[in-house]
């Protein structure tokens, strides 16, 4: 949860991770470390119907939710009936 970054910024929401990993194991005659690195980062143009302002993370159970609100009028309206006279 905290080595996700997620920003907007210029109409991109880009979201990124990094993690990183050191193990120390100590004997007799020897001594091993190793180091684990692992980033990734992905951009996405938002389209102009989303709402910038109200956009919302979540992190659970490993999975990270990105909401992204649209505008009130960008929303469809449901079918509208005309009568043919």
């Amino acid at each position: 949860k905290d080595s996700f970054n997620v920003k907007v910024e210029d109409s991109v929401l880009t979201i990124s991770a990094e993690a990183k990993e050191e193990k120390l194991e100590e004997g007799e005659k020897l001594t091993r470390k190793e180091f684990t690195h692992q980033s990734f980062k992905r951009s996405f143009t938002l389209p102009k119907t989303v709402v910038a302002d109200k956009i919302a993370a979540g992190y659970e159970n490993g999975i990270l939710t990105v909401t992204l609100p649209k505008m009130e009028e960008a929303k469809q309206k449901g079918a509208i009936e005309v009568k043919i006279s």
